[in-house]
């Protein structure tokens, strides 16, 4: 059977910033060749990575995780075929996920107006709507993701500054939002768990 191993690691969240991060790691067991072109950019794609947060709309990002990214693909060929509507994605998306093996593949959806933010999680056999919080993938890294977010003091996010340059070119200093502060080391924290090795399906960048 023609299968890639990236089961990854994806977080996102909708709260004081709408906020999409995944890891870009791919394990290659056997070829895929509607996914490459040539044995060079199966290598490329090998010591690389892909992205695994795909922009398909200016309002709407698809993020994957599972045992089967040609899986990913087929849902990026159906939307980029089409002017599909959210729902008709989202639908899309989930008769993927629930006609494929376990852990073949899941789904975050994400999308943004400018009155409008939504996450959608597809994982479970279940659709979940407005997440504040959602994930796919390893427990592994997601366990160590939630162990080191507990870590995350008061300290870590009380005082903190930033610097901007006005207008007339003066340097001005402004304290930061506790909360946009938090959400920063939530970041942080991701990319730790990234480049922690705690997952082998789990590497590459943080991003």
């Amino acid at each position: 059977m023609e299968k890639v191993l990236s089961m990854s690691y994806i977080y996102a969240m909708n709260d004081v910033i709408f906020s999409i991060m995944s890891d870009t790691k791919i394990g290659i067991k056997d070829d895929l060749p509607k996914l490459w072109k040539s044995e060079s950019e199966k290598r490329l794609v090998t010591q690389i990575g892909l992205m695994k947060c795909i922009i398909v709309s200016p309002n709407i990002v698809i993020a994957y995780a599972g045992n089967n990214i040609n899986k990913a693909a087929e849902l990026l060929r159906n939307v980029k075929n089409s002017s599909d509507t959210m729902e008709e994605i989202i639908s899309a998306a989930f008769k993927i996920h629930i006609t494929s093996d376990e852990d073949a593949i899941e789904f975050i959806i994400a999308y943004c107006d400018e009155t409008t933010r939504e996450l959608i999680s597809v994982k479970n056999q279940q659709v979940f709507r407005n997440c504040k919080v959602a994930w796919l993938g390893s427990w592994e890294a997601y366990n160590e993701f939630k162990r080191l977010e507990s870590l995350i003091s008061e300290d870590d996010e009380k005082g903190k500054k930033s610097i901007t340059l006005t207008e007339i070119g003066e340097f001005l200093e402004e304290d930061l939002d506790e909360e946009l502060v938090r959400a920063y080391k939530i970041e942080e924290c991701f990319s730790e768990v990234v480049n922690s090795g705690i997952d082998p399906t789990v590497g590459g960048n943080g991003c």
